[in-house]
């Protein structure tokens, strides 16, 4: 569950114009044209220098919580997340009514992975600012990063509300929503996020996978579709599309779909277990296991890649080969139903 850089920066910029309307928040005008310099670098996305720049207000005014913040904000998108840590608590300390301190130090958190620390973050800016759109959509993150669904789905409905015209918050909703396997209310949000950005492919993309996930064959099919005349280099989307087609028995049709998001993202792991289980189907099962296990061999396999490994396996007849590819799969994805589904089977 990582967040991008520019959102770890976009969060502190939200704020920038108020942040330096307030009276007496540097001290004197030689901090002040430092600060001026940091923040116009900052919205250039230049973070190096504009952490230069932060280190001058800081060494010129040691207690401005504000340059502590966006000093934090710019050494996490250097990746520097140890000192960034130090710099955000520095502004919390400051001015523990800073929401926005609170904000990019949960952001720096979750990208560390460490989302019962960011969830801790998250709560205390809405609490301080209970209509902070960007703090309920990172609440709702790391409630979903730590399998909180039905908190994730409170977090983002709150986000919806505060700003309805938001398509990421309706798209997010419908995500969770599907986790829950409530696919009626989860493609209600999604269809809002698709009238919401009419242009973007990710509301669409969303909803395809919805359909899929309930077994909407026909509609998913339209939807991903709909979904690569906006953006053909999709490979999430050719992805979907193949495995929809398989569904309905078009085992080339879904071949081909597979090799065309393989061939735009080659470590994408799931286009490749779904290829390997479309061999399974067609009775070739040296190229099924060849392909299975070069998708376990990617970078960052999706715990399913192990499942449908198992699920092969078992049906040679395998059943300690797949017993130890369900036990892998519930490492990774400790509530992966499906993996739970199959050991107890087993």
């Amino acid at each position: 569950m990582i967040i991008s850089r520019k959102s770890v920066l976009a969060a502190t910029l939200t704020a920038a114009t108020a942040l330096m309307c307030q009276p007496g928040a540097l001290a004197g005008p030689q901090a002040d044209d430092h600060m001026k310099k940091a923040e116009e670098l900052y919205r250039k996305m230049k973070v190096k220098e504009a952490a230069e720049q932060y280190r001058e207000v800081i060494r010129l005014d040691p207690k401005s919580a504000r340059a502590h913040q966006r000093l934090g904000a710019v050494l996490a998108a250097m990746d520097d997340y140890e000192t960034a840590i130090l710099e955000s608590k520095q502004a919390i300390k400051l001015d523990p009514k800073d929401y926005l301190a609170h904000v990019v130090l949960g952001q720096i958190y979750a990208n560390q992975s460490k989302m019962k620390e960011a969830r801790a973050e998250f709560q205390q800016a809405v609490a301080l600012n209970p209509k902070s759109f960007t703090g309920y959509m990172n609440l709702g993150l790391a409630n979903t990063g730590l399998n909180n669904i039905d908190d994730a789905i409170k977090a983002y409905t709150k986000a919806v509300e505060l700003k309805p015209e938001k398509a990421m918050a309706h798209h997010n909703l419908a995500l969770v929503y599907q986790l829950k396997g409530d696919f009626t209310k989860a493609i209600d949000a999604a269809k809002k996020a698709v009238e919401l950005a009419p242009k973007n492919p990710m509301p669409l993309l969303g909803l395809g996978n919805i359909y899929g996930d309930a077994d909407r064959v026909d509609e998913a099919i339209k939807t991903y579709k709909d979904c690569l005349r906006m953006d053909d280099r999709n490979f999430l989307a050719h992805c979907g599309l193949g495995w929809m087609l398989e569904k309905k028995g078009d085992l080339e049709g879904a071949m081909a779909e597979q090799k065309k998001a393989l061939k735009l993202a080659p470590d994408y792991s799931r286009a490749r277990y779904r290829m390997a289980a479309i061999f399974a189907a067609q009775g070739d099962q040296k190229k099924a296991e060849k392909e299975f296990k070069r998708c376990l061999e990617t970078k960052s396999p999706d715990p399913m890649a192990f499942v449908e490994y198992g699920k092969f396996l078992q049906g040679s007849g395998r059943k300690n080969e797949a017993r130890a590819q369900y036990e892998q799969a519930l490492k990774l994805s400790p509530d992966l139903k499906l993996a739970k589904d199959a050991l107890a089977k087993l």
